[in-house]
């Protein structure tokens, strides 16, 4: 299992773009563009969703006294669902990952040993893992109609909190920047194998021939614990 005593620190080259050649961006070009959309797609729809259940709330409660209590437990009932698939899917892919940190020292890597490649296996990766655990106890919670009320009240005041200190999302972005950096640096397997669990074979394809001032946020998205 991954160590508890996680250490994210930026990495040297944090906040300059690295680049990886052209020529192979090229290469990957057009099958990229076209992974690059479904993943936003998929996050459209699922936003589409969550529209249509806030107008059907808005029209039961301009049609009853009782519609806001109605909607508001079918708004309850819509979130739960959509928190329990969240759940199946992030806990899909915390078995997978955890699958790759048992075997992180089986793949294949030009600089295995060096400090970067070193940093991903022993410290990201295990980042990685603990934030999609605690996403997987906050959608199982989330999936409760009525319990996810209290749930979504906790995370507002942490959000808020960590805006107060300035540490809201910190460690996520320094961790999103070492693995994209050594992800579009280096050929190396064990860093594929991450990007790909966490988005697709395809799409890790594509992403691994962009910049890290693109690859980053793109990474950085998969790394939130809510």
């Amino acid at each position: 299992m991954p160590q508890s005593n996680i250490d994210i620190r930026p990495p040297l080259n944090f906040g300059k773009v690295v680049s990886r050649h052209r020529t192979a961006k090229a290469v990957a070009g057009g099958v990229g563009s076209a992974a690059y959309y479904g993943v936003w797609g998929a996050q459209t729809a699922t936003g589409a969703t969550l529209t249509g259940l806030a107008t059907g709330a808005a029209a039961a409660t301009s049609a009853t006294g009782i519609g806001l209590v109605v909607a508001g437990t079918a708004l309850s009932i819509g979130y739960a669902g959509l928190a329990a698939r969240s759940a199946y899917k992030t806990n899909n892919h915390l078995n997978a990952l955890k699958k790759i940190f048992a075997n992180r020292k089986s793949y294949n890597c030009p600089c295995k040993g060096a400090v970067t490649h070193d940093y991903v296996s022993g410290q990201v990766l295990p980042y990685i893992i603990n934030q999609k655990s605690k996403k997987l106890h906050r959608k199982m919670v989330e999936a409760t109609p009525g319990v996810a009320t209290i749930e979504y009240t906790r995370k507002a005041v942490k959000n808020l909190y960590k805006r107060s200190q300035g540490t809201l999302g910190k460690e996520r972005s320094f961790a999103a920047e070492w693995l994209a950096q050594h992800l579009i640096s280096h050929d190396c397997e064990l860093a594929n194998a991450i990007v790909a669990e966490l988005y697709s074979e395809e799409e890790m394809l594509w992403i691994r021939t962009q910049d890290s001032d693109v690859v980053a946020p793109l990474l950085e998205l998969k790394f939130k614990s809510v």
